[in-house]
């Protein structure tokens, strides 16, 4: 089963589109205004989104682990994946999985939140 995910122009939810709804278009399941598929649209095999996806949830998984345990390089690593993944989809044509840019951006929020931290604790050890 080849699909692909598309936002609504309208509210921005993404929507799964099979390979039979090329050049019609389709109700979004959020606000129900229209989805064009364009009829050129590549359709990746739903192998390569299911990676992305489980790649996502890791992410977070970790990150979120990182972030409780004040360990920045598990979120920067956390990103540093997410980055690769996203940059290998844009290099294959594949459309982003919107899991994977939203781990990726949760990786880098927490990764700067741990760093100013750790300068801040730096910071004032010195002084004392």
């Amino acid at each position: 089963m080849k699909i692909a995910e598309l936002a609504c122009p309208s509210c921005g939810t993404s929507r799964v589109v099979r390979m039979r709804e090329r050049g019609h278009t389709v109700a979004c399941d959020g606000c129900g205004g229209g989805i064009d598929v364009p009829a050129n649209l590549d359709f990746p095999d739903y192998v390569d989104l299911y990676e992305d996806r489980v790649l996502a949830g890791n992410v977070q998984v970790v990150t979120l682990v990182s972030f409780l345990m004040c360990c920045a390089p598990f979120a920067a690593i956390g990103w540093w994946l997410a980055s690769g993944a996203v940059q290998r989809a844009k290099d294959e044509g594949r459309p982003l999985d919107p899991a994977l840019v939203r781990a990726r951006r949760l990786a880098a929020v927490v990764t700067a939140i741990e760093v100013v931290f750790l300068l801040i604790a730096f910071v004032l050890s010195l002084r004392l």
